[in-house]
């Protein structure tokens, strides 16, 4: 056997060699490193489950210190109690009538909380509705309205508003055990407040929470304490849409906390939320009185140009002129400049069924569905009316019927109510509102710290 063939044959022997004991050392080596690997990668996800779950517990630790903290007082009783005295001061604060407020149903939810509900029913105007909303959310205590029903008496003007609510609120199992809702103390000489800083003094300051600034209640009024020297406070007066006024020795000091998630909430914000009342009618736009005339442009450009629709985008009117030779559409907006065919022209209004444009000098009335060639001239109202009359006598009668739907309307309307129920916002039709606000979900972990202003309205 030469020297190539042994080395051809050597290297057939450690390919059989290669080939049949590569298993047995990927056995001996390289599986039992394999297999502690997946068990230190199962490991390893164990300890990130473990690491997740440690730290929701200690975050719903957190969590739960906080609601403790803003919870009613542990026993159901005692805070039911307490929360209808509050509610009625709140209500009394803001001027309702005819006030009526009894307890509601206790309802345990395991051994975790209990919900207390208050039931409120009375009088008043839509911005005191939009106050009281404002101060209720405001105020730092684990509550919500329930549910709320509001019935109107008319459809014009702004009509005194009969409101039924449940308020709800939490007694936590585990929160501070105490004999009051908020901590009190009284005023030991009579003083008069002002919106510039006045020092007062009052019996003790022991249940207070440290520090400054703080926010409390005399009466009907809310005050700031600006600063603190043992018992002598600087306040001044007239907060969050309340008057000063002067105040006797012994009268009740009430801390009124106010929730940091709504701290920056204004009385205006509340305001604007209920302010359009979906209870009155709002005013019809009369459209202006046109004359009979028709435009004198006739060619074809203008005769074949049509008003297809009237719409609002982002709070702004916008109208569509769509020439139907050419399938073209055009969008314009007030003080847009018209240049079609003979016809020179800027758009000044625009409204649901027509569209205001001057052109040579006068204002003409183009109605939704008709061609630029038909725009009627606009005239004074006197003449307008004057004219109209004469060209169409029935339009007299189709205003007394219009009059007549409108009383019609104004009667259907008295029947409104609106009802709310739960998370920040309102569903309105045209018989009734139902709207729903939560200051969170009953259970406490459902409630967040960054909720947005929800109001049932």
């Amino acid at each position: 056997m030469n020297r190539r063939e042994k080395i051809l044959a050597l290297s057939a022997t450690c390919v059989v060699l290669a080939w049949l004991g590569l298993p047995v050392l990927h056995a001996w080596f390289v599986a039992p490193i394999e297999e502690k690997q997946s068990e230190l990668d199962a490991v390893n996800q164990q300890l990130a489950a473990t690491t997740k779950r440690l730290v929701d517990v200690k975050r719903a630790a957190v969590d739960m210190k906080e609601w403790r903290r803003r919870s009613l007082p542990p026993n159901p009783l005692d805070a039911q109690r307490q929360y209808q005295a509050w509610l009625t001061d709140l209500a009394q604060l803001v001027g309702f009538e005819e006030l009526k407020i009894t307890p509601g149903r206790t309802m345990p939810q395991g051994k975790a909380y209990t919900s207390v509900q208050v039931l409120l029913e009375g009088k008043t105007k839509m911005s005191r509705l939009g106050e009281f909303l404002y101060h209720f959310y405001r105020t730092d205590l684990a509550h919500r309205i329930a549910a709320m029903n509001v019935e109107c008496p008319t459809a014009e003007g702004d009509p005194t508003l009969t409101v039924s609510l449940t308020a709800e609120g939490l007694a936590i199992e585990g929160a501070p055990q105490r004999g009051y809702l908020f901590p009190a103390t009284t005023l030991t000489r009579d003083f008069s407040s002002g919106t510039s800083p006045t020092e007062i003094e009052v019996a003790t300051a022991a249940d207070f929470p440290a520090g400054t600034p703080l926010r409390v209640r005399i009466g009907n009024e809310y005050l700031a304490v600006l600063e603190r020297d043992g018992n002598r406070w600087t306040v001044e007066g007239g907060r969050d849409a309340t008057s000063p006024g002067r105040h006797a020795k012994g009268d009740s000091v009430e801390l009124a906390p106010v929730w940091p998630a709504y701290a920056d909430f204004t009385l205006d914000d509340f305001r604007r939320l209920v302010g359009g009342s979906p209870f009155v009618k709002p005013v019809p736009v009369a459209p202006p009185p046109a004359a009979r005339e028709e435009v004198v442009r006739q060619d074809d450009a203008v005769k074949d140009t049509y008003l297809a629709a009237s719409i609002r985008r982002g709070g702004q009117p916008s109208a569509w002129l769509h020439r139907r030779s050419s399938n073209e559409t055009t969008e314009i907006h007030k003080q847009s400049q018209l240049d079609i065919g003979g016809l020179h022209a800027v758009v000044l209004d625009i409204q649901r069924d027509y569209v205001v444009i001057r052109h040579d000098d006068s204002d003409w009335r183009l109605t939704m569905g008709d061609s630029l060639s038909t725009m009627q001239k606009i005239e004074s109202a006197g003449a307008g009316d004057e004219n109209a009359s004469e060209d169409n006598p029935g339009d007299a009668n189709a205003a007394g019927t219009n009059a007549d739907d409108n009383n019609a309307s104004n009667n259907a309307a008295s029947a409104t109510k609106a009802d709310a129920a739960s998370s920040n916002g309102a569903g309105t039709d045209a018989a009734s509102t139902d709207a729903a606000s939560t200051d969170g979900a009953s259970d406490p972990a459902s409630q967040q710290s960054g909720t947005s202003p929800g109001v049932d309205s």
